[in-house]
């Protein structure tokens, strides 16, 4: 602040009792937020005995200071930037992930130079203003720099129905689509373009579109490779509480799903038998209540029947 030249009876306040610790370790603390307190159109607001008292307010409640610095200091790509990171996340992002769906906002916008790097220049103005780039597991991710941040953005968006809009209609990642930033998850499904999007990993893709699928009943051509490929591998997971390869099997060998899809005739013993081995007690349970609600016998249908010794962990042919 020294350097800033604020008035030598302003800075005093500052150093008076210390008064300079409990701001740098005020939990929204970041180098913007000084700067709008040392700039002379906002601090001549108050009088010197009042400064300390000032900056405290604004750390406290800094709504006022995000609004100037976002809409009269940024550039339209930095304003981008920050809204796309709030469509994905609360906390962090993988970098990667913001990266794209940075480039799906931008692309089609030809007030923007693309010939430039638009990303790093961004993101170097970025850095350590609003947003932090940390490690997680060696792999880079970006998030807000504190959660005053935050809670801008979602009272900028609430207001902004055209920016909403414009996200939605660029949106490429299904995170989007669960915070409110895509289109309905219900109609992306029925229009056949869930693989249009991104997902998290292999396990999210299978458990969102898959559950999707039985549930709504769809039979879209646009699923046969999803449905062929998990029906062939019977890849063991579980997504969140409730969805598993337990809780999907059953279903996809139901009528017309099975049908459409040909699950009868992809599927084969030796991987659901390899299945069954991964399997512990409970999966047991809910492989076979699902198979008993859907009033299927997948077992007999393959030629493999078992049951479960719960002692030892196997399942042997009975």
């Amino acid at each position: 602040m020294y350097f800033r030249n604020i008035p030598s009876d302003y800075y005093a306040q500052i150093v008076k009792d210390h008064n300079y610790r409990k701001i740098v370790n005020h939990r929204n603390y970041t180098p913007r937020i000084v700067d709008y307190v040392t700039r002379v159109q906002n601090y001549k607001r108050v009088g010197n005995s009042e400064y300390c008292d000032f900056i405290m307010r604004c750390l406290d409640t800094p709504m006022e200071i995000w609004s100037d610095e976002f809409n009269n200091r940024l550039q339209p790509e930095d304003r981008i930037f920050l809204t796309s990171l709030f469509s994905l996340t609360d906390v962090s992002v993988k970098e990667d992930v913001l990266h794209r769906v940075f480039n799906a906002r931008i692309a089609s916008l030809s007030s923007i130079d693309t010939t430039k790097n638009v990303w790093f220049g961004v993101l170097k103005r970025m850095e350590g203003t609003f947003v932090k780039i940390i490690a997680h597991n060696g792999i880079r991710e970006i998030g807000v720099l504190n959660p005053s941040v935050n809670d801008f953005l979602k009272h900028h968006l609430d207001g902004n129905e055209l920016e909403v809009n414009e996200i939605k209609k660029k949106s490429t990642e299904y995170r989007q689509i669960v915070r409110g930033f895509g289109p309905d998850m219900k109609d992306v499904m029925l229009a056949g373009n869930a693989l249009s999007y991104n997902y998290g990993d292999d396990r999210e893709k299978y458990a969102v579109i898959l559950t999707y699928i039985c549930e709504l009943g769809i039979c879209n051509d646009a699923y046969r490779d999803i449905v062929g490929e998990f029906v062939r591998k019977l890849p063991f997971f579980y997504y969140e509480k409730k969805i598993n390869t337990f809780t999907i099997l059953p279903m996809l060998f139901r009528e017309p799903i099975a049908g459409y899809y040909d699950s009868y005739e992809l599927i084969s013993a030796e991987t659901f038998a390899r299945l069954l081995m991964k399997m512990d007690f409970d999966d047991f349970c809910i492989l076979q209540d699902g198979l008993n609600e859907n009033r299927i016998n997948l077992h007999s249908k393959m030629n493999i029947d078992f049951s479960y010794r719960s002692w030892t962990g196997q399942y042997v042919d009975t």
